[in-house]
């Protein structure tokens, strides 16, 4: 039996650039971390006693003997692909809900794919694992997903991620201690509430791409700006001010991005004292992410306080087996 452990991550600067649309001809940069909300996958090998050869449990109950009988859609295509010989049981549990732009569906995947690997005892590197999610999603399934959130979801950490197009490089950024933990501090998260399906907004942007690529070529400009800012002193309140010009930006790539309700929480956390702010993925719901000093958070948490509050610290591990039994089960 075995435990799979993979952060979700939160984007900075830079999303929609990693869509290959858009980075097989204009190259793409993101900035972005991993935080401390993990998907968990318990997975043991399924006792011959029952009447199931392979038992799946998330938000139902999937007991089936054939591929072709799962619902869970990325479960299925991650069975077509690694076509798992012996009977599985396999527990899904998460800190956040899915459907929130925390990248949870990726990392679902990627720790789906780690961990039946691992059972296997079949090693992966971390670029072989991110590139095995984004075939799955992309490939077997369709989704209009760009390629940052299964490289957090594998590697993890506060990263720089550039996009060519026959090659990506992953940075991870040397900032002390010092540096990391005020730019953690400040990070605040609100759940919005609003459930949406990615695929279906970035499918939105992508048709409009051809008409706002100069929209995103300023989305990279901003990532080289904040690197800047978080190399330099004396910088706490310039990297949110910088996301209170990102999210304006952002908003200019679809009708999609946001929409009255978002709007009115971004206004208020404002007039509360944020400095800046932008929704977490795609758009259109989820979770908010605010840029708030300290001396603020109490007045912009009580502001917001019809909605759920996050405090995330940040992590440096991508996806990861923290438990092993061997024999259990066997």
């Amino acid at each position: 039996m075995i435990i799979c452990k993979t952060p979700f991550r939160i984007s900075f600067f830079g999303g929609g650039t990693d869509i290959p649309d858009y980075y097989n001809k204009h190259n793409g940069l993101i900035l972005g971390t991993t935080i401390n909300k993990y998907c968990y996958l318990l997975i043991r090998n399924q006792p011959k006693s029952f009447s199931y050869k392979h038992r799946f449990v998330w938000s139902l109950n999937e007991d089936f003997n054939f591929f072709k009988e799962i619902k869970n859609p990325i479960t299925k295509k991650v069975y077509e692909l690694l076509k798992p010989k012996n009977g599985l049981e396999i527990h899904h549990m998460s800190d956040l809900p899915s459907r929130s732009g925390i990248g949870s569906s990726s990392s679902f995947c990627v720790g789906l794919i780690n961990g039946i690997n691992s059972m296997n005892n079949k090693k992966m590197t971390k670029e072989e694992l991110y590139k095995s999610a984004i075939h799955v999603e992309r490939k077997m399934l369709g989704e209009s997903i760009g390629d940052q959130d299964s490289i957090f979801a594998s590697y993890g950490g506060l990263r720089k991620i550039v996009f060519h197009k026959n090659k990506t490089k992953i940075y991870k950024l040397k900032l002390n201690g010092e540096k990391i933990n005020r730019l953690e501090e400040n990070i605040l998260l609100f759940n919005t509430n609003i459930s949406r399906y990615a695929s279906s907004v970035e499918k939105n942007k992508i048709k409009q791409l051809k008409n706002k690529i100069t929209f995103y070529d300023k989305l990279k400009d901003y990532v080289l700006s904040a690197e800047k800012i978080l190399e330099s002193s004396n910088n706490e309140k310039d990297f949110g001010l910088l996301l209170n010009e990102y999210w304006n930006i952002k908003k200019s790539l679809s009708s999609d991005v946001s929409n009255k309700k978002i709007n009115e929480i971004y206004k208020t956390a404002l007039e509360s004292g944020a400095l800046g702010g932008k929704i977490l993925g795609a758009g259109g719901g989820g979770f908010f992410m605010l840029y708030v000093l300290k001396k603020n958070q109490k007045k912009v948490i009580k502001s917001l306080n019809k909605l759920n509050y996050v405090k995330i610290k940040f992590s440096n591990n991508g996806s990861s087996i923290i438990k092993n039994i061997r024999g259990f089960n066997d």
